[in-house]
């Protein structure tokens, strides 16, 4: 298990002054892989150059958004680990222990030359713990959207340098500003409780992205689509009541 605080800065803030969803998520897989570097097993568990963890899917179950200048506490721990993936649950605390925000991510060793993906290896099996989960409702890592939504076309982009990452796609981070800025359009000054983001297609430089919204009850739904409507990522948020 592994924790680092931090103080919330006025850059990564929105119009309301709290700590925006992709800024916290960025925290978030900062720690991860803290963790994974600071462990026997590092987060490129064989060679930087060649292999790299990829993020499949996010649980972010929301209670209350840090604001500008607050310290928070954010911990990560592995609490399932098998050949195909690594699944992370993390916390989000003030240092009194107030519970902020908390949840779980799906990481699949990815094969960067090859673009396919790894089976762990068994050196990295045996060198990291595994804990028990969080008391909270885990999802499955696949979004399934109701038949009957209708949807808006809010924007279309293509994928810039400054959005690519190591693993040499956009970010996953990028996915998810696209898809709080979208959510922010679809649903105003509703406050979100649980973002859902399941990634299913890499994106890279210069490729199409339509950025598309539909909105049934407390929930919003988006998706980022590709050329041939390839479906990037989808997302599903619950708004508080």
């Amino acid at each position: 298990m592994f924790q680092k605080q931090f103080t919330i800065r006025f850059s990564e803030t929105d119009l309301e002054g709290h700590l925006t969803i992709p800024a916290l998520i960025n925290y978030v897989q900062d720690v991860i892989i803290m963790d994974s570097d600071a462990s026997a097993a590092r987060a490129h568990a064989v060679d930087d150059a060649t292999l790299g963890w990829m993020v499949t899917y996010w649980q972010l179950d929301i209670h209350r958004l840090p604001v500008r200048g607050e310290d928070v506490d954010i911990g990560t721990f592995i609490h399932r680990l098998t050949k195909a993936q690594v699944n992370r649950s993390f916390y989000v605390k003030t240092p009194a222990g107030e519970c902020l925000a908390e949840g779980y991510s799906v990481w699949l060793l990815w094969d960067l030359v090859r673009q396919k993906m790894m089976r762990v290896p068994e050196a990295y099996l045996s060198a990291v713990d595994v804990h028990a989960p969080l008391p909270i409702v885990y999802t499955k890592r696949h979004i399934d959207f109701p038949d009957d939504l209708v949807w808006t076309t809010l924007e279309e982009t293509q994928v810039r340098w400054d959005q690519i990452d190591t693993n040499h796609h956009m970010n996953n981070v990028e996915y998810l500003k696209m898809i709080q800025s979208a959510f922010r359009s679809a649903a105003e000054a509703v406050e979100p409780a649980q973002f859902l983001i399941e990634y299913r297609k890499q994106a890279f430089l210069d490729d199409a992205i339509a950025v598309r919204a539909a909105r049934q009850a407390n929930r919003v739904y988006l998706a980022l689509v590709g050329d041939g409507e390839s479906v990037l990522s989808r997302a599903a948020i619950t708004l508080k009541e």
